[in-house]
């Protein structure tokens, strides 16, 4: 138990440093059920005040000059594949130009593939506990992925899934 928290607290001093880094690896040994130290992603959440599109990406400074601001690190993901995980896609819907959602599924549920953006555990462990939950607003169209299911009922959004279980920050 000393080890995994000690674990956890390095992971949390190298997140601290490394905000803006899109990419690092944790100096721990297990941080999982059978999970092996990996690299993980942080991913920021950023929002086009004109368009009302939310968007996940690694990279804090992606959309600047498209009008999007960054609303900060939101969560850690894992960048390589474990059994007991399931890849999520960055996808934009077709024919929006500017309205992009998360999926599970590679054909990105008949829409704009854009990239692989990490991988989520399946099931809750001791570190990925955070559902990362996809909502969708149908007054403007907008998905928004979460780790606040409140922040959903909130903002008047339905939700639609719960894509998998990450680290929060």
């Amino acid at each position: 138990m000393k080890k995994m928290f000690l674990g956890i607290l390095s992971v949390a001093v190298v997140i601290a440093g490394q905000f803006a880094s899109a990419q690092f690896r944790p100096p721990i040994g297990e941080i999982g059920l059978n999970r092996p130290a990996q690299d993980l992603r942080v991913i920021h959440r950023q929002y086009n005040i004109r368009t009302g599109d939310h968007m996940a990406s690694s990279n804090p400074d992606e959309a600047i000059t498209s009008g999007y601001r960054n609303e900060g690190p939101v969560y850690l993901i894992d960048v390589t594949y474990s059994p007991d995980s399931q890849p999520i896609f960055r996808c934009r819907v077709n024919n929006s130009g500017n309205d992009h959602f998360l999926s599970t599924d590679p054909n990105c549920e008949g829409h704009i593939f854009e990239h692989l953006l990490g991988y989520a555990a399946t099931q809750p462990d001791r570190i990925h506990q955070a559902a990362l939950t996809r909502c969708y607003n149908s007054r403007n169209g907008d998905h928004l992925e979460t780790l606040d299911i409140s922040e959903c009922h909130r903002a008047g959004y339905r939700v639609e899934m719960t894509l998998g279980f990450v680290l929060g920050i």
